[in-house]
């Protein structure tokens, strides 16, 4: 058992690694480091500015929590999302055509069902695919409609209020994003109603926040989570990446992939940004240390969804 993002002196925790049963029946799971260079301290991240509009969001920060509010494990989380491809690393956000990516812009709850709607295995995909749904305002010519209809079929989204919309241009909440990434969690991760922020006992999504927390797919600021602050657009990915065991390690990526010009290498969010728009494959050395060893070719997500459609194979991202 152990507390989220542990606290190490001089160095900035990356991430636990997936869990390996030993003969004996012991667990290990590795913790991954990163040094602080001197006169660098990662726990006080400057705020900075917020190009989406209004007061920036926080980003979830690696300082430990607060002595009186510790997230504790029933048991050694693991990364892999039920239904979602944790294999393949391909790119499942795309930037803008000005170069930009904009972390810290909010995201939209249609933008989120689209990259879970990319995300998943197409197995899991074909078994709820769906084009219909019971939400007022997701309209069959809607661009998200697909997207949304499937992941609400596979029980990931649900409305807003009384369920009959589903909003989908607004900002997502941290608490609202929590709450998906809770669903899918496989049925071994039991809620036993302990461990919450000091801002989440009383939210209406403290249950699924307590079992992300507890899968080490979120974190908090200090003791707080802030549920009801819209999320940005890194912090999606750093959560995401998260979820599907992807490990970035900004000295084990390839200098000719696609960089942003509003993601600067000592951002917060750098690696998280490029391991979500860069597609590639990838080895882990003995320390399971992510290592790009190729780029790929970009999927062509629309022409993907035309084809998922007519009920066809995921194309060869290769011949695209």
């Amino acid at each position: 058992l152990y507390p989220r993002d542990p606290y190490r002196s001089g160095y900035t925790f990356r991430s636990w690694g997936t869990p390996v049963i030993g003969e004996d029946g012991n667990i290990t799971i590795t913790a991954r480091w990163r040094a602080i260079p001197d006169g660098d301290d990662d726990d006080n991240r400057p705020t900075g500015g917020n190009t989406g509009g209004g007061t920036t969001t926080i980003p979830d920060t690696q300082t430990p929590l607060d002595p009186g509010t510790t997230i504790i494990d029933q048991e050694v989380p693991l990364a892999g999302a039920v239904g979602l491809n944790d294999a393949d690393h391909f790119a499942y956000v795309i930037g803008y055509e000005d170069g930009t990516v904009r972390p810290l812009n909010n995201i939209s709850r249609a933008e989120v069902a689209t990259i879970f709607f990319r995300l998943m295995t197409d197995e899991y995909r074909a078994a709820n695919w769906s084009t219909v749904n019971d939400f007022t305002d997701v309209s069959a010519g809607g661009w998200y409609n697909n997207a949304i209809s499937t992941c609400a079929s596979a029980g990931a989204l649900k409305g807003r209020g009384d369920g009959t919309k589903f909003d989908p241009n607004a900002p997502i909440t941290r608490g609202e994003f929590a709450v998906i990434a809770a669903r899918f969690l496989d049925e071994s991760h039991v809620d036993d109603g302990k461990g919450d922020f000091a801002d989440t006992a009383d939210h209406w999504a403290a249950r699924e926040i307590r079992l992300a927390a507890k899968a080490g797919w979120i974190t908090g600021s200090g003791s707080k989570f802030r549920p009801d602050e819209p999320i940005t657009r890194a912090e999606v990915m750093t959560i995401v990446n998260r979820m599907l065991d992807r490990t970035p390690d900004r000295d084990h990526m390839l200098s000719e992939m696609k960089r942003w010009t509003d993601n600067p290498e000592d951002a917060w969010y750098y690696e998280a940004v490029q391991e979500a728009t860069n597609e590639h494959a990838y080895e882990r050395d003995e320390a399971l240390v992510e290592m790009w060893t190729e780029l790929l070719p970009s999927r062509d997500w629309k022409a993907l969804e035309t084809e998922w459609a007519s009920g066809g194979s995921t194309a060869d991202p290769a011949a695209e």
